[in-house]
């Protein structure tokens, strides 16, 4: 039976202890450029630790999410995806097939430095999230 460290609660112990899974999971999802469904990294980590379930992915992508090692990218009409980049960076979304590429903070149109206060507000994040036709939806609509 596990039992907690000092100032730590029991579900702390158990729930957010490093794991093999968690930490494979982890450097998968830092390792992609294509901002991958939790699907597509269970089919992933699956190859290396064949035991894995899609309830540990899940339940683990929601963890990273929790502690600001992942963001989760809502897609309408499709399954969330996940980045696990932590540099600043913008997304652009594709709204035919729903493909997300990254924004280097470089390209961004709106930068965090020159925007300290907004209606009184400090602000302390920016999330870019531009939409449009990727490479491939592009051609294919002048193609039409």
């Amino acid at each position: 039976m596990k039992t907690a460290r000092a100032g730590e609660s029991r579900s702390d112990s158990t729930e957010h202890r490093h794991s093999q899974q968690r930490d494979a999971l982890l450097a998968m999802l830092a390792r992609r450029e294509d901002h991958p469904t939790a699907r597509e990294l269970h089919a992933q980590v699956c190859r290396r630790l064949p035991h894995v379930s899609l309830a540990t992915v899940y339940r683990n992508l929601e963890l990273f999410v929790q502690q600001g090692l992942a963001v989760k990218l809502q897609v309408p009409g499709g399954e969330a995806r996940f980045d696990g980049k932590r540099g600043h960076h913008g997304h652009v979304r594709c709204v035919k097939c729903g493909r997300i590429a990254d924004i280097p903070a470089r390209r961004l149109p709106l930068r965090a430095s020159p925007v300290r206060r907004v209606a009184g507000f400090r602000i302390l994040e920016i999330h870019v999230d531009l939409r449009g036709l990727c490479p491939e939806c592009g051609r294919e609509q002048r193609r039409s």
